[in-house]
């Protein structure tokens, strides 16, 4: 899950390696503040919480740290057969 980022993706020539690629900002996907996150399509830093949604999910089907009561054995997916 994406936080709210405070910060904008900074450009390349606040970098010192990259100051011949002056003028271009960081693309979108691209990690920013310090690795904890990455740069939307608005040029800003969102921020990911280290338990977001796809941490909850994957906790949830994997079925760490829920306890017993809730986790999921022999779940299979039921597709009935095509008819012919």
């Amino acid at each position: 899950m994406l936080g709210a980022g405070t910060e904008d993706c900074k450009e390349a020539c606040a970098f010192p390696e990259m100051a011949s690629h002056c003028g271009a900002k960081l693309q979108p996907g691209s990690p920013c503040d310090d690795m904890r996150g990455y740069c939307d399509v608005f040029h800003k830093c969102r921020i990911v919480k280290p338990q977001g949604f796809l941490s909850r999910l994957q906790l949830f089907f994997g079925g760490e740290g829920l306890g017993p009561d809730r986790r999921i054995h022999g779940c299979k997916l039921r597709v009935p057969p095509h008819p012919e």
